[in-house]
């Protein structure tokens, strides 16, 4: 899979899909950075900030399972970040199902951090899908864990969530598309 450098609000991001998710962040009103800081062996590709801060890595992928996480969660731990959630987004939206927790459009996976739970600090992160959530402002919570909304910080056990229509998703993720489409390194 190729990586065409893409600009996005003056911004020059290292690929297409990265650009692309930027501009789905900015569709939800989510602040966020772009590559924020440097960790021991690794740049985070975004921070979102929110109720609570977030890194995102960003990798085309459409499972968790294929996510080398060894090297991300190392640099966590070796940092003054440890403890700072982690979301993993890939190369589209996709439907959770009722089987994997809470139902509904998915951006990812979520490392929740539970330091209390385990005796390896690496696997004090657990990751379920991160589902949206939208009341009224956009958010998303962990599928299996706190349905605290990591945007907004609302978290009324499940009752505060409003779970979009994947249609609804899947337009601004179709709009964010457009937004950087045709915008490489000789776009201005």
């Amino acid at each position: 899979m190729h990586s065409y450098l893409t600009i996005y609000k003056h911004v020059r991001y290292r690929s297409r899909l990265e650009a692309k998710w930027a501009a789905f962040f900015d569709l939800l009103g989510w602040r966020h950075q772009y590559e924020p800081f440097d960790l021991k062996g690794w740049i985070p590709d975004f921070l979102i900030r929110g109720h609570k801060e977030v890194l995102v890595e960003v990798k085309p992928i459409g499972d968790i399972e294929q996510f080398e996480g060894p090297k991300f969660l190392n640099a966590l731990v070796q940092s003054d970040r440890y403890g700072t959630e982690l979301l993993v987004v890939g190369h589209t939206i996709f439907k959770a199902n009722e089987s994997e927790g809470k139902s509904g459009p998915a951006i990812g996976w979520l490392g929740e951090f539970f330091k209390d739970k385990a005796s390896d600090p690496k696997e004090a992160y657990w990751f379920a899908k991160a589902i949206l959530n939208r009341n009224p402002n956009w958010g998303f919570f962990h599928a299996l864990g706190s349905y605290e909304d990591r945007i907004t910080g609302i978290h009324e056990g499940d009752h505060h969530l409003v779970i979009p229509s994947d249609q609804e998703v899947q337009l601004l993720w179709a709009e964010a598309g457009n937004e950087v489409q045709w915008k490489g390194k000789n776009a201005s």
